[in-house]
């Protein structure tokens, strides 16, 4: 996401609270379940180091099969911004940016009207 973009959706407490792998699993399974193709496979969740980009490690998902969450980062937003990656999204485009707004509404508790507006001032429609 663009850094205002991000701004804003960091002013979720529910989606940016550090969550145990237990949890960010469960949500993996309960998002793959009800968003990915039929018979296709749950990636697979991992805490580690992550990728080192521009000046820190950052998380980030290997194909459609495994997910990687660095420290700092293990939370329902950064797990949902991989998702949305590993359900075909590769580039951050206007699909990627539709697909993973229409997610973090549904499974972590974004207000619709905020997403419609983050949405309209992309002139991105849901």
């Amino acid at each position: 996401m663009i850094n205002a973009e991000a701004g804003v959706l960091s002013c979720n407490a529910w989606a940016t609270r550090r969550r145990t792998i237990h949890f960010l699993r469960r949500l993996l399974v309960e998002i793959w379940g009800h968003e990915s193709p039929a018979g296709k496979s749950t990636p697979e969740l991992v805490f580690g180091k992550g990728m080192w980009y521009r000046d820190g490690f950052v998380s980030f998902c290997e194909g459609h099969s495994k997910i990687e969450l660095a420290r700092g980062q293990r939370n329902a937003l950064i797990l949902i911004h991989e998702v949305t990656h590993a359900l075909g999204h590769r580039w951050h485009n206007d699909a990627f940016i539709r697909r993973h707004l229409g997610l973090l509404q549904k499974y972590a508790k974004y207000e619709a009207g905020m997403i419609a507006e983050l949405a309209e001032a992309r002139g991105i429609r849901l």
